[in-house]
């Protein structure tokens, strides 16, 4: 109520706020995160003979039901193994007792996991702001698999980044989609360009200086 300038990370928590407080938003500044891409371990190499796709999340009660309701609902129904890495999903691993999926919890070199997967996913269906994970995967150049609410507050060209998918149906077909094209691989320069051009820290940084000047 009594802040000179307000700054939000996406649209939707401006109309809250406006609604809550009926004051406008002055700015709306996306997650930004620091480039630590590495050019020169690009695997640009064709696809796996089987998909590796990667789920990046923390033990947190969103991604833990997000990615339960994946491999319940979508891993079954492909050719794909899936790995998921995050700060204390190791817990989940006698739940997960499932073939084509391998668990860890947290990892010293997360980078080489982006790195020599296929596909990120991000089955999402609950949360707030915006999701971190997506801004990474972006940095990377992987094509990202996600949800409506994975994709909350990023601008976007989805079909060049990726696949947006809210149901079980939409999730199997997006993935064999990506499987079937043999055009595609490990790297999406188009994800790559997105990140540089909206999300990498500088970029942000720049208009965060550009209020208090």
């Amino acid at each position: 109520q009594y802040t000179d300038y307000i700054i939000t990370l996406n649209q939707r928590d401006a109309k809250l706020i406006e609604s809550e407080y009926r004051k406008n938003v002055n700015e709306i500044i996306p997650v930004n995160i620091k480039d630590k891409f590495l050019e020169e371990r690009i695997n640009n190499n064709p696809k796996n003979e089987t998909i590796e796709i990667l789920f990046v999340g923390a033990y947190y009660l969103p991604n833990i039901v997000g990615i339960k309701w994946f491999i319940d609902n979508v891993m079954n129904n492909i050719n794909a193994k899936l790995i998921m890495v995050g700060k204390g999903m190791d817990a989940l691993k006698e739940e997960i007792n499932v073939d084509n999926v391998e668990v860890h919890g947290f990892v010293e070199d997360l980078d080489s996991y982006y790195y020599n997967s296929d596909l990120v996913v991000a089955p999402i269906f609950d949360g707030g702001g915006m999701k971190v994970k997506i801004a990474e995967a972006l940095m990377y150049g992987k094509t990202i698999v996600g949800t409506t609410e994975a994709f909350e507050g990023y601008d976007l060209d989805i079909e060049k980044v990726g696949y947006k998918c809210d149901d079980k149906n939409s999730f199997i077909e997006s993935i064999e989609d990506f499987i079937k094209n043999k055009n595609l691989n490990k790297y999406n320069e188009f994800s790559r360009n997105e990140f540089l051009e909206k999300y990498e820290y500088e970029i942000c940084l720049n208009k965060m200086k550009s209020i208090f000047e």
